[in-house]
């Protein structure tokens, strides 16, 4: 394998949404299992340094590894030890009627919650519960009610009832439950005590009446253990539903207020919270640092700092590190000091309470907090340790900083993958054996030049902004020229390194951006000034694997495709899932039809594709012979006239890889022809949105014939030279894209 293009481990999508995911690395599963496989034997030691998400330690915990998590936030903390408990559904359920039938003066606690949504039903008039009420910012009363009537049916949203309203104003932001959700998170004289009560400010009052509410009841209740975790883990769900939550669900950086914004039904948040707490795998050991989980596998959670853990590495033998590189997000972090109050008290807000200080987290932030981490991580790890880092949700900056930590650390990086539709990286790297240099005095701009240019030449097709850049950063980390000059700190020498990697996508003597969005070069894709393909494009590429694949391996499904796909285009290569199933859809069929396994269509098989191009050829020259054109067989087919001039070029392919064709420019484009199956359109049309280069050479004149429209045209009697070519031009291609192919 070539270090500096390791293959893509693409996992496989999550299906169940799980809780406050929102805020988490969207990762895929499988990807931490599938490289610890032969790498690490089970039982082996797998530290995860930076404890930024939920799934990942307890795949690893699953797939039989003993993980070390410093986890620093104890929501993360509390998400995993709950999900790994892995409890039944039905302990969820009986957890949330024990809360229920808490007392709330003499009313059960649920009547009492579900009482402060009540609204009337437009149709029927009976009271009910409105599912959610949505606001406009700074509205005095909000604009209109969610309902979903038990009695009569009735669904939508109407206007807010009069009672409602009245009731919306027994609720203040100065009452007691204000003051109690600010008390239970910082002290009055508190410096921080400013913020907490402007992150107040994004919970409507009656929100903050409901979730102090049930939280005090549970507090009164004498519950086991694991009652305690299970109810703490469904009022958790209710406060993030609780907070003035966007109309459309979303990934929120920033806590603010939104301009439109639904105030949930929180007694409905509970009960459908239990669907997200329900674990999808089996109950994972936990144990706090210094316990260890046993062999079988389990994590050990240090509830604070990398490098408060870091001194005591050597004590455990860690075979491998994994970890998802965190990234900013000033509401997430925010929420979790209220939450950790609201549900533990303020000494559990201790360890994360400088969050409340920093209303905002950049990219320079971060790579002086990486740097940092592993700055202490280094020393105590060997370099014969495999270490992978997965980023969810990349961005070029993000890519930077986090190879700009690496390097300056002293850490090699041996390669990454890169899967832009998804914005997933994948980073390989190991500590060095000593301390690194600057492995060559050259400019930053001329290596990064340089591995854009090769880069372009080895996809043969223009790329985004992304991959490029990280080409880019990827060469300038190898050669460890990355790393800051002397009394440089990092926080101010990454935005140095952006600039000037930004600087070489300005020359356009060599590099030209194409598409629609030249004027934002993070939105374009680029390439070479006036270079013409010499190779196979990488889309192009990625169809001939899947088709090999196909002959080789029917019964094939998507996960098992991609993952030998990206083996064969690794590093910045890494094909999209769109482009695979565009090629699937093109070629292959599910069997059972309602199944999940792919094979080859019997029209796709390569002996079924020689006959067909065989049989085209021969109308081909058939017509021809019916104009009256002098016909030259080969590859491609000539039809010429009286004067021995090209008034036909055919090219013929059972695939979609016609740049082959268009870009060797041997004849005039508006007589040169591609003659395809019809099953090729979508394929085909997919390749001309994505590559302006192959686009732009199809619009100068080049027509697409379809092998099912030939055949119509060969056996029609009125056929002339005269409507020959208006014939032709009787199928597009656009007017085929998304239809039925007929073969």
């Amino acid at each position: 394998m070539d270090v500096t293009n390791p293959p893509l481990l693409p996992g496989y999508p999550t299906i169940k949404h799980y809780p406050l995911e929102r805020y988490l690395p969207p990762l895929p599963m499988g990807i931490a299992s599938a490289w610890l496989n032969g790498q690490v034997p089970p039982g082996g030691w797998v530290l995860d340094p930076f404890g930024a998400t939920v799934q990942l330690p307890l795949e690893m915990a699953r797939a039989g590894y003993r993980v070390l998590a410093a986890v620093n936030n104890p929501i993360i903390a509390f998400l995993i030890e709950t999900q790994a408990a892995a409890a039944p559904i039905g302990e969820y359920h009986a957890a949330l009627a024990e809360l229920a039938s808490a007392r709330k003066g003499e009313e059960r606690i649920e009547k009492h919650i579900q009482s402060l949504y009540n609204t009337e039903c437009p149709k029927c008039h009976n009271t009910i519960q409105a599912r959610a009420f949505t606001w406009q910012k700074d509205a005095p009363a909000p604009e209109t009610c969610l309902i979903a009537c038990p009695h009569c049916g009735e669904t939508g949203e109407y206007p807010v009832s009069a009672a409602s309203l009245e009731q919306l104003r027994t609720f203040t932001t100065t009452n007691m439950h204000h003051a109690r959700a600010l008390d239970r998170v910082t002290l009055p004289d508190d410096p921080v005590r400013n913020n907490v009560e402007q992150a107040l400010q994004c919970y409507p009052a009656r929100q903050l009446y409901a979730l102090i509410t049930m939280i005090n009841r549970m507090s009164g209740l004498s519950l086991t253990p694991l009652r305690h975790k299970l109810i703490t883990a469904l009022i958790l769900s209710a406060c993030d539903e609780g907070w003035s939550y966007p109309a459309q669900r979303s990934r929120p950086k920033q806590l603010i207020v939104p301009p439109r914004y639904n105030e949930n039904n929180l007694w409905l948040a509970l009960e459908e919270a239990i669907a997200d707490w329900q674990a999808d795998g089996p109950p994972v050991p936990v144990v706090r640092w210094p316990e260890q989980p046993p062999a079988t596998g389990g994590i050990c959670l240090f509830p604070g700092r990398l490098r408060e853990l870091a001194a005591s590495l050597p004590n455990i033998p860690v075979n491998a590190i994994v970890t998802t590189l965190p990234r900013p997000n000033q509401a997430f972090w925010t929420l979790s000091a209220l939450w950790t109050g609201w549900l533990w008290g303020r000494e559990a807000v201790t360890p994360i309470k400088s969050v409340l200080n920093r209303q905002r987290y950049d990219w320079n932030w971060l790579a002086s907090a990486l740097d940092s981490a592993l700055d202490s991580l280094q020393p105590q790890i060997s370099p014969a340790t495999p270490c992978l880092a997965l980023l969810a949700e990349a961005e070029p900056s993000y890519l930077t900083a986090a190879l700009l930590a690496l390097d300056k650390t002293d850490f090699e990086v041996s390669g990454m993958a890169l899967r832009p539709g998804e914005n997933m990286a994948q980073i390989h790297f190991n500590r060095a054996a000593h301390v690194t240099t600057k492995a060559t005095n050259e400019p930053i701009e001329s290596i990064g030049q340089a591995a854009i240019q090769a880069h372009l030449i080895a996809r043969a097709e223009p790329a985004p902004y992304l991959v490029l850049h990280a080409a880019a950063s990827l060469a300038l980390a190898q050669v460890h020229a990355l790393k800051p000059d002397e009394d440089q700190p990092v926080n101010a020498w990454l935005p140095h390194i952006l600039t000037r990697i930004q600087h070489i996508f300005t020359d356009r003597d060599w590099l030209i951006p194409l598409g629609n969005s030249t004027n934002f070069p993070e939105k374009s894709l680029w390439w070479l000034k006036e270079t013409s393909p010499a190779n196979p494009s990488l889309v192009d590429q990625v169809e001939m694997e899947v088709v090999r694949y196909l002959q080789k391996h029917p019964g094939t499904e998507l996960p098992e495709l991609d993952a030998a796909v990206c083996t064969l285009l690794p590093g910045l290569m890494t094909p999209s899932i769109d482009l695979l199933q565009a090629c699937l859809e093109s070629y292959a069929e599910k069997f059972p039809p309602d199944g999940l396994k792919y094979r080859l269509r019997m029209t796709e098989t390569p002996q079924a594709r020689r006959i067909d191009l065989k049989t085209m050829q021969d109308l081909i020259l058939e017509i021809g012979q019916k104009l009256s054109y002098q016909v030259i067989p080969g590859a491609p087919l000539i039809w010429q006239d009286e004067h021995q001039q090209p008034v036909a070029v055919f090219y013929l392919a059972a695939s979609a890889i016609i740049g082959r064709f268009v870009f060797t420019k041997s004849y005039p484009p508006q007589n040169s022809l591609v003659v395809i199956p019809g099953s090729r359109v979508n394929l085909l049309a997919y390749k001309l949105e994505r590559d302006p280069n192959l686009s732009q050479m199809i619009a100068a004149g080049w027509r697409i014939l379809k092998f099912r429209h030939l055949r119509h045209i060969a056996a029609l009697p009125e056929l002339n030279r005269e409507n020959w070519f208006e014939l032709i031009n009787a199928d597009p291609i656009d007017e085929t894209i998304t239809q039925m192919t007929i073969f």
